[in-house]
């Protein structure tokens, strides 16, 4: 389990993560509730017990809960339970037979060793981190080439899910990237609407990427429901401060947001809220669909943004678009093709 928390190039494999920490798990639940079942007292203690055993429960809840997010900058909580499982074992068992002392303080040293390495590469390149109850967000900076400034660039990553990027020069820092490019399905929708002012609505903000294409004469309008993310727009990257045209954010649910609105007259509507692997799904619904068709002007876009590593979204969205055919704008989907200078594509 250690090795599969710290290998970065094990993270998205789905199948061999659930079968490795179900059989872990089941060790370690076998272990800890093993020793306290042995250590359990006499009768007459065992009001007491169960008392303990309860606390113990609502500690765990609290340090998880409550402590890690105010102290810790990462999920590092599993880890750092593996680390102290496998030292409480080895002292547990210390006066057992050599191989056995010598088996555990392997595992000891393995996982602690696992658990420096995964906060090692965890800050890697990273300027910025900050957790809170909607997840962990970091701004990392690299180089495509050392010896060439121009090729500087940042990302916003959300736990492991990149949410856009930007070239740091002054030279590219107005270029569309990642799934942003001129070349993808959001960038084509907006490109068609050049020269005329247009109003859009972009659910996930992220690094604000999609108001480079604005214009003086249009008006973007994101929905974010994490307020750290609007503040790393502003103070990380500069799309938003450079872009020309007018800007505004809502904070909070997007869909609650929207349906509290007048309609807003949208001709173009971007949600984009499906790149991770916990997804709001109450936005990929019929009935958001009717929401999202209040606030467009006839003849709008709506385009999603299905791309996502776990789930094949586009059974479910091409399922809500024909449902609706006959009053649905057209739908596209953003793609992501590479176009020079190409950075964070996958």
């Amino acid at each position: 389990m250690a090795w599969f928390l710290a290998d970065k190039s094990l993270q998205f494999r789905l199948l061999w993560h659930i079968f490795v920490f179900t059989i872990g798990l089941f060790f370690v639940c076998m272990f800890c509730h093993g020793e306290l079942a042995m250590r359990r007292p006499g009768p007459k203690h065992l009001t007491l017990f169960y008392l303990v055993v309860s606390a113990g429960g609502v500690l765990g809840g609290v340090l998880v809960g409550i402590i890690a997010p105010i102290t810790l900058p990462g999920y590092l909580e599993l880890e750092i339970a593996l680390t102290v499982v496998a030292a409480l074992a080895l002292a547990l068992n210390w006066t057992r037979p050599i191989p056995v002392v010598g088996l555990l303080v392997a595992v000891t040293a393995f996982t602690s060793g696992a658990l420096f390495w995964r906060v090692k590469y965890f800050r890697e390149d990273t300027v910025y981190i900050e957790r809170n109850y909607y997840g962990v967000l970091r701004v990392k900076e690299n180089t495509m080439r050392m010896d060439d400034s121009d090729l500087r660039y940042r990302s916003l990553v959300h736990g492991a899910i990149l949410h856009g990027e930007q070239w740091l020069s002054e030279k590219y820092r107005r270029s569309a990237t990642t799934y942003y490019k001129m070349t993808s399905g959001i960038g084509r929708v907006l490109l068609a609407f050049e020269g005329k002012p247009i109003k859009v609505g972009v659910i996930g903000l992220g690094a604000g990427s999609i108001a480079v294409y604005g214009d003086a004469d249009d008006n973007y309008k994101f929905y974010d429901i994490d307020p750290a993310v609007e503040e790393v727009a502003y103070k990380w990257f500069t799309y938003i401060t450079d872009t020309p045209a007018k800007v505004d954010i809502v904070l909070g649910d997007a869909r609650l947001s929207m349906e509290r609105e007048p309609p807003q007259n949208f001709d173009v509507l971007a949600v984009d809220a499906f790149s991770g692997d916990a997804i709001p799904t109450h936005l990929i619904t019929v009935e958001a669909f009717d929401t999202y068709l209040r606030h467009m002007k006839p003849g709008g876009v709506i385009v999603f943004h299905v791309s996502n590593r776990f789930l094949d979204l586009k059974p479910v969205l091409l399922a809500i678009a024909e449902s609706t055919a006959s009053s649905t704008p057209t739908c596209t989907r953003a793609g992501r093709t590479a176009a020079p200078p190409a950075i964070g594509s996958r």
